[in-house]
């Protein structure tokens, strides 16, 4: 009859450790011994067959360590005493008792010389030390004198069938290749080819002599994914172990480490290493090959004594990757069938953990908001979000991206450049990767833009309505205050900026950019010296740059020819003429404005020469004089408004230009302004 559960088998070992303690005790009184010893003959071999019989016996943890750790008759003998406690309250032994006990049992005839032997079973780093028994009651003096208990571990997994070490619980978790389903988010078995490089270099260095395996690269980058595809190909198990908590022992936490690893037949991943001092503990004491998880772009750890260190770099994703990596998340998501990865993978700089956390953000978003399925708003949101600057750099200012293409008004010629600008961020993928150019040109990818026209015609506005096709955020950074009359501020200015801006993906406008790209001068100065540097160093940033750098100036014949050629695009913004002003005119009002219908727009356009600020200036204040009056936006208070906006700017108007509408100004303040000249 086989054994039907674990308790009956832990029953049969209580009892069977007792017959041999009562042998003994029979020995050492000089009893008659051999009604006893037919008695733990038979009862031995009883236990033997139960064991042997059926095929779907029960999982008996204690016979399972046995096997796993191939103790011989003695250690086994050792660990089912150091049980005993548990099984029977009152119970307690030494070495001295297990060892003196085993030999008079089993080698009588050699009772002196076997007891010295077996004392070699418990030094410091036997298997029965490191694993089965508590390292708390050790005794260097005298090693008879310590008590024979079992370790915490054991007896958690032996009596209560604990598969996981509660020591280890928050700091550490096994994944089982056996449990690898596509169902489950937090354990989704991702396209293999997704870090196909990465998995093939890891599969060839485990046919060679390497113990230690450094996956590195940034967060998110799919270091782990490839260990558990790696673990999955190999029927194996690994568990992730996480940093020990501050002050705790390291060499106490490795040895659990080692146990667990060993009881649960796995690969042990450390996720992370503090530094070198640590590193050269963790791995001194680790017992088998593992794996080591750093988000060090540049690890250098030294090699150990007898340990070869096999080095696999996870670099940050190209865009093809990320598509198929958000391809393989749609499957395991409510996501709406419209939505265009392709495009979102070009616009955001997101790594596969990044990727898989906006897809939690979104699903959480789902659950209490009123829509069906994910959308694309959604997504473009979180990423956003994600991908900000946070910064309180005072001289980056986040700019809100209000404008839409309809509202732009500029020449076609003009607006047609301003769609390449978007088409070269939208079809990045396809000609860079899919169609090989960034093999031709790995260098300077991104996209770079001087916008260049009179104040106030419309450049931050074309800035502002490219970031919001694209579905960026825009900032807005203000040259005049990242150039410094120190030596080096200026560059160490503009290495924040776009430090920050490579994580962010935002488009980048810089205003005023001819204070530092106006023509170079000849050297006269260190002063000199060091503006054509600072030039040379921003022009370099840009080129570096992978997302979009828009360059505004007022004064584009400054900019110095060589930096012209490196620009991708320069886009004109004209003064509007009259055509376009009209329509500037009629655009600018909000439909829910009250708008008087006798406005002659056609008088408007015609004879003012006025910029797109100007005239958003001048109906916002023809605006608020309307509310103030209680009437509704009309001539008079437009030519009121325009009157001021011209003072402003330094321009005269009179009665001649103000034709047959002088009259609804002539009861002003404004005294002989409106006389004809």
């Amino acid at each position: 009859m086989e054994y039907n559960s674990n308790a009956s088998y832990l029953k049969d070992i209580k009892h069977l450790t007792l017959l041999e303690v009562d042998f003994y005790e029979s020995i050492l009184h000089k009893e008659e011994l051999g009604e006893k010893e037919e008695k733990l003959k038979n009862y031995k071999k009883n236990m033997e067959e139960r064991l042997q019989c059926g095929d779907n016996i029960v999982f008996l943890p204690l016979e399972y360590l046995f096997e796993r750790f191939n103790l011989d008759l003695f250690q086994r003998y050792c660990v089912r005493l150091s049980l005993m406690p548990e099984l029977i309250g009152g119970f307690s032994c030494d070495v001295d008792f297990a060892v003196s006990s085993f030999a008079a049992i089993y080698h009588r005839d050699m009772f002196e010389v076997k007891k010295i032997e077996l004392l070699k079973y418990f030094e410091v780093n036997s298997i029965l030390k490191r694993v089965f028994l508590t390292t708390e009651l050790y005794c260097p003096k005298n090693r008879l004198l310590e008590s024979l208990q079992s370790s915490e571990r054991i007896k958690s997994f032996v009596i209560d069938g604990s598969l996981f070490s509660n020591a280890l619980r928050d700091k550490a978790e096994i994944w089982d290749s056996s449990n690898y389903k596509q169902n489950q988010t937090g354990n989704i078995a991702f396209d293999p080819t997704i870090n196909e490089i990465q998995l093939k270099t890891l599969e060839k260095a485990w046919t060679e002599d390497a113990d230690i395996f450094l996956l590195y690269g940034l967060p998110g980058s799919g270091k782990k994914e490839v260990i558990r595809q790696f673990c999955r190909r190999k029927n194996l198990s690994v568990i992730f172990v996480k940093e020990p908590s501050e002050g705790e022992d390291i060499k106490v936490f490795i040895s659990q480490v080692n146990t667990e690893a060993a009881i649960s037949q796995s690969i042990v991943c450390f996720e992370e290493i503090r530094g070198i001092e640590e590193f050269n503990v963790y791995l001194d004491k680790i017992c088998t090959r593992c794996f080591v998880i750093s988000t060090n772009e540049n690890p250098n750890y030294p090699e150990q004594k007898n340990c070869r260190i096999f080095y696999i770099q996870f670099p940050r994703p190209n865009i093809t990757a990320c598509i198929k990596f958000w391809n393989e998340m749609k499957k395991f998501y409510s996501v709406d069938s419209q939505i265009k990865f392709e495009s979102i993978a070009c616009k955001f700089n997101l790594n596969f953990g990044e990727i898989k956390e906006v897809m939690e953000t979104a699903e959480q978003e789902l659950r209490i908001s009123s829509a069906d399925d994910i959308t694309e708003e959604m997504l473009y949101r979180i990423c956003r979000k994600r991908k900000s600057f946070g910064t309180t750099n005072k001289k980056i200012i986040k700019i809100e991206t209000h404008y839409s293409w309809d509202e732009l008004v500029l020449p076609e010629f003009s607006k047609d450049l301003l769609l390449k600008v978007c088409s070269h961020v939208e079809h990045y993928q396809k000609v860079y990767e899919e169609w090989g150019f960034l093999d031709k040109f790995a260098y300077g990818t991104g996209v770079s833009a001087i916008f260049t026209g009179a104040p106030g015609t419309g450049k931050t506005m074309a800035a502002q309505v490219v970031a919001n096709k694209l579905g960026l955020d825009l900032y807005k950074v203000n040259l005049a205050g990242v150039v410094s009359k120190y030596i080096g501020e200026t560059e160490k200015n503009l290495q924040e900026i776009f430090e920050e801006a490579s994580g962010s993906q935002a488009v980048l406008f810089f205003d005023e950019a001819d204070v530092l790209f106006s023509k170079r001068t000849e050297v006269k100065s260190s002063n000199d010296k060091y503006s054509n540097m600072e030039a040379a160093y921003m022009l370099q940033k840009i080129e570096e740059h992978k997302g979009i750098c828009i360059l505004a100036t007022n004064y584009y014949q400054n900019f110095d020819e060589a930096f012209k050629r490196r620009i991708k695009f320069i886009i004109d913004f004209p003064f509007p003429n009259s055509s376009y002003r009209k329509i500037l005119w009629q655009q600018v009002f909000p439909q829910k404005a009250p708008l008087d219908k006798s406005i002659d727009w056609e008088f408007l356009s015609d004879n003012f020469e006025l910029s797109g600020s100007n005239i958003k200036n001048i109906a916002l204040n023809a605006a608020f004089e309307s509310a103030e009056e209680g009437s509704e936006i009309n001539m008079k208070n437009i030519l009121k408004s325009l009157k001021n906006e011209y003072d402003k700017i330094g321009k005269h108007i009179s009665k001649n230009d103000l034709g047959q509408y002088y009259l609804l100004l002539e009861n002003g303040k404004d005294g002989n302004v409106y006389e004809m000249d």
